[in-house]
């Protein structure tokens, strides 16, 4: 996680915003505000999901819906009934999350209750004493200290330094650099530690844990520090983000009307893109099962045709040879469609965070491209199958957004011919 220490805070912020969605229920229903400050005092009961998007945010009364806020600085000290998602440089809660909490942040510190499962990232990781997690809790920054009461089953921490002296109940898995158990920790379960050395956990006098102490060596340590594993670390993520960013300049050059079609539909129609994404998904697989089918009844039907079953040998291989344009025709579409889909989600995000600093709309750009990209490398760069879950769903949504686009400008061409038709008839 050393990744968060070397991102300037309204980086963190911005690269952030595209997991507003990945991480939120949509619903019909729901409120967006962006301003310089929100403050929805004590006085306030907003009954519907409530979207922020600022520079300071300060929760002090009720939310009866799901929170998702983008901005620099986040205090919840209110009351929350659906499930919180912030992306901040700084987020500290002292109030109540009846749902889960999310954050992604630099610096992030919990003293309040949740009454779900707590999912925290950032460089510094903070459950206070007092903090209640009804459910697990996943930490993962460089610097991570619990000292509240987690009641769920079993939890998982992943950071350099870590230190306990809360109450967890259930199992535990930390992986590490150095772990401290403190005096006031109890743990009902199992710890499991993974580090470079046994002697990285240190547990104090006074420490309870029920269940077995169980190390696990860490893997891959060599390998990561040796001279080629870290080139290779370094050298493909670079090759792959100027590969897709080449991509990109490529097509919107060329098929720019497109490329702004498909991120109109990205940025205003969210929630169409990614129901799109999802049933292009769908068809793209059935494509490729149908692909490989064709091509094994294709070899079928050649060893057959030459046997006593010669009708039947003929009819695979006919219907294989018909079938397999199709099918790999929608398999290479469906490939471009989606690896594009990045490209259009790139832009986006660039675009979000050239608007921090400039707020006047602009046409997105090829310099808004780049950035964007940047920003998703190092999203899909978290470890812990975090970044890929990221991509996926990113590459979906962005995918819907293009097929839709290529709709739209298909209708619009319609549309266009259909008047230049009716002009150029004398008859109309």
């Amino acid at each position: 996680m050393k990744i968060f220490k070397n991102i300037s805070p309204l980086a963190i912020s911005a690269i952030l915003i595209l997991f507003i969605s990945f991480f939120t229920t949509t619903v019909l229903s729901s409120t967006f505000e962006s301003e310089d400050r929100i403050k929805i005092s004590n006085l306030h009961c907003i009954t519907e999901d409530f979207y922020g998007f600022a520079g300071d945010i300060t929760v002090d009364g009720q939310i009866d819906g799901e929170l998702t806020t983008f901005c620099n600085k986040m205090k919840l000290n209110g009351e929350v009934t659906g499930t919180v998602s912030s992306f901040s440089n700084d987020f500290t809660h002292t109030g109540n999350v009846h749902r889960s909490l999310r954050s992604f942040s630099y610096s992030a510190e919990v003293s309040g209750y949740v009454g779900r499962s707590l999912l925290m990232a950032g460089y510094t990781v903070i459950v206070n004493e007092g903090a209640v997690i009804e459910q697990d809790a996943q930490l993962f920054g460089s610097h991570i200290v619990m000292n509240g009461n987690i009641n769920g089953r079993g939890s998982y921490f992943s950071g350099d330094t870590i230190k306990i002296g809360g109450i967890i109940e259930g199992d535990l898995k930390v992986k590490g650099k150095k772990i401290y158990i403190y005096p006031t920790a109890v743990i009902t379960g199992n710890l499991e530690y993974e580090t470079k050395d046994s002697a990285d956990l240190e547990i104090s006098e006074g420490a309870m844990i029920s269940g077995e102490l169980i190390w696990k060596e860490a893997e891959g340590s060599a390998d990561k520090d040796s001279e080629g594993g870290m080139l290779t670390a370094i050298v493909v993520p670079i090759s792959k983000f100027f590969a897709a960013f080449l991509f990109g300049v490529i097509v919107i050059s060329l098929f720019n009307r497109y490329a702004k079609e498909s991120f109109n539909m990205l940025h205003k129609q969210f929630t169409i893109s990614l129901a799109t994404g999802f049933l292009s998904v769908f068809i793209f697989v059935f494509s490729v099962l149908i692909f490989l089918f064709s091509i094994i009844f294709m070899i079928i039907g050649l060893v057959v045709i030459s046997t006593d079953m010669a009708v039947v040998g003929a009819i695979t291989l006919i219907m294989s040879i018909l079938l397999l344009p199709i099918s790999s025709f929608l398999t290479v579409c469906g490939g471009i469609i989606f690896y594009a889909g990045k490209i259009v989600a790139g832009l986006l995000a660039g675009y979000f965070i050239f608007r921090l600093v400039k707020p006047i709309p602009a046409e997105p750009k090829k310099l808004h491209l780049f950035v964007g990209l940047l920003v998703l490398s190092l999203l899909f760069a978290i470890p812990y199958h975090i970044g890929t879950l990221i991509y996926l769903f990113i590459t979906i949504v962005g995918g819907g957004a293009i097929v839709l686009s290529v709709r739209q400008c298909h209708k619009l061409t319609g549309q266009l011919a259909k008047q230049l038709e009716e002009k150029s008839d004398p008859s109309s």
